[in-house]
Parts: C-alpha cells; sequence; structure tokens
C-alpha cells in the first residue's frame, strides 16, 4: 500500500530512493548543504518542514511537524539551509503530478521560494532530480 503524499513513512521512502538515485548521485555529489521543503494543510491536518541534508549525494532528513496553521512551522526564519520552499498541500500534489508546472508554481501567490537565487539556479539539477525521483516515488493523495 502506498504512504501518504507528505507523510513521515513516505518522507522516508522519498529520502531512501533519492539515496539509490542515479540521477540525483550524480547532480548531488558536490553538493554539501540542505534544502527545506515546507508544506500546509496536510489532510492530517497538519503542517510538515523536512530539512533534507545532503552530504555529496548521501541524504538524510529532519522532519518537523504541527496542527495546522503552525506558527512554529510557517514563522520559522530560514536558517542552515540555503533553500526553502514552502506551498500548501494541494499545489505540492499539483507540482507532483505535473499539473503545474514550477515556474507557474512559482508565480502563485502560494508558493514561496526563499534563500540565495544564485545559489538555487546553481543547484536546478538538483531540484529537478529530486522532483523526478518524487514523481516516480509511490505514494497516495487522499
Amino acid at each position: 500500500m502506498s504512504e501518504l503524499f507528505w507523510s513521515e513513512p513516505y518522507n522516508e521512502r522519498y529520502v531512501d530512493a533519492l539515496n539509490r538515485d542515479d540521477r540525483f548521485q550524480k547532480a548531488a555529489k558536490k553538493l554539501d548543504d540542505a534544502v527545506v521543503f515546507r508544506c500546509f494543510d496536510t489532510p492530517e491536518g497538519k503542517d510538515v518542514s523536512v530539512t533534507y541534508r545532503i552530504e555529496k549525494g548521501a541524504v538524510s532528513m529532519e522532519r518537523r511537524e504541527g496542527p495546522s496553521p503552525s506558527p512554529a512551522i510557517r514563522e520559522e526564519p530560514l536558517e542552515g539551509a540555503f533553500a526553502r520552499s514552502s506551498a500548501p498541500y494541494d499545489l505540492w500534489v499539483k507540482l507532483d503530478k505535473g499539473e503545474v508546472s514550477v515556474a507557474r508554481a512559482i508565480a502563485s501567490p502560494d508558493y514561496r521560494v526563499e534563500g540565495s537565487k544564485l545559489k538555487i539556479m546553481r543547484h536546478m539539477a538538483v531540484f529537478q532530480a529530486m522532483a523526478a525521483v518524487g514523481a516516480d516515488t509511490p505514494k497516495r493523495y487522499d
């Protein structure tokens, strides 16, 4: 049975998939930093923040959650990561399904990107590989 998108078991499966994916490994082999993805208003009634620590392709994660709306997650300053993307669950689902392009999501008032734009652009292949692995990781959306 597939795990619920953005649930802790799904996030764990996603990290395992990243650590095994050749395209991601190639894209991330020189990266030693962290990126944060935040999802608001999941079907479980939570806000979730996941920090993916990438050390030359090896990925680990730190996951935090709180009941929606969680000020601790939504108002947390960006620290210890070069980038952070935040969006409501429904927009993450559309991105994952390919119903909305990244460019369209970025133009949406519901999607927020923080961090060094130059560094984000320099590591775009990492983000593209992460998105591809995420799209291929079995899940359900409820």
